[in-house]
């Protein structure tokens, strides 16, 4: 099993099947004007994540993995990284090297993500 990701702070799922996104933007700043967002990610699936990039959609290169030599550990592991807003391209890979890719999220605000094993299935097209 493999898990999708969920935006629990405006409780509106960004990957249903197939990896549809759907987002409410939450009030406050937006892309583009040097605020920042606190992004806190826990990994509530069965599968440890060995890597999460998070590019501005932009950038047609990944760059650095903000896990560095670190996981993201299963069954409630978390990490928080400060981003600027912008709209992104998230990318994990888990232990297995399965990887779950989203583009063009917009991210302004300080938001919580939660990423479980039923949906990542969905993200990796599994489903």
């Amino acid at each position: 099993m493999r898990s999708q990701w969920l935006i629990v702070a405006s409780f509106v799922s960004l990957f249903g099947a197939g990896c549809p996104v759907t987002y409410v933007p939450p009030a406050g700043p937006t892309p583009g004007t040097g605020a920042m967002a606190s992004i806190t990610i826990q990994n509530v699936s069965s599968y440890d994540i060995y890597r999460l990039y998070m590019s501005s959609s932009s950038d047609p290169n990944w760059g650095e993995d903000h896990l560095g030599t670190s996981i993201l550990p299963a069954n409630g592991g978390t990490v928080t990284l400060s981003m600027p807003c912008d709209t992104y391209d998230i990318k994990l890979v888990d232990e297995d090297g399965d990887e779950c890719t989203v583009m063009h999220q917009p991210l302004c605000s300080d938001n919580a993500w939660l990423i479980t094993n039923d949906e990542l299935l969905s993200c990796e097209g599994y489903r």
